[in-house]
């Protein structure tokens, strides 16, 4: 996760209360940037690697 802010000090603060064992929060400035790459990320996001997730194996097979 990317916490953006005009502010780096509240950046940093927000980034480092998320920040965990499993869970790791990173920093930036770039607002509009993180809004654009998470638009385009869902829109334009690569289709899911397993067959089953598109429920292709309850689709019958052609004859």
């Amino acid at each position: 996760m990317t916490v953006h802010s005009d502010d780096e000090q509240f950046a940093l603060s927000v980034a480092e209360a998320l920040h965990g064992a499993a869970f790791r929060a990173y920093t930036g400035n770039d607002m509009l940037g993180a809004e654009l790459g998470g638009a385009m990320k869902t829109c334009w996001r690569s289709p899911p690697a397993s067959p089953m997730a598109w429920n292709w194996a309850s689709t019958p097979a052609p004859v």
